[in-house]
């Protein structure tokens, strides 16, 4: 019986190929087949002097995506010091466990 896996912080833009390599299992010393290439859908690329940032939450205060990510940004724009108008969300992966955002430049808002 199969089982699968989630890899949660790999990125293949380029595309990715897997192998297994069971560990105690008497007889078996070779990597499995190639899967087939996966690849990371890619993001829209950042503005000009734009930097892009990743970050990983520890715990979500919601299930919905558009309130988490208004949070998100209020949150962040707060500790930054900057306007929210500076931050700009560009994906959230599993549920927001992972956020991809954008801090546009000074006079960008």
């Amino acid at each position: 019986q199969g089982t699968s896996t989630a890899l949660k912080q790999l990125t293949c833009p380029g595309g990715c190929e897997f192998k297994l390599q069971p560990l105690h299992i008497e007889g078996w010393q070779f990597l499995s087949a190639a899967s087939a290439v996966a690849a990371t859908p890619a993001l829209r690329p950042p503005g000009p002097a734009t930097i892009r940032l990743q970050l990983r939450l520890s715990s979500r205060s919601t299930d919905d995506a558009s309130l988490l990510g208004a949070l998100f940004v209020a949150d962040v724009a707060a500790a930054l010091g900057v306007s929210e108008s500076r931050l700009g969300l560009v994906e959230m992966r599993l549920r927001g466990e992972f956020i991809i955002f954008d801090l546009l430049p000074n006079g960008a808002e």
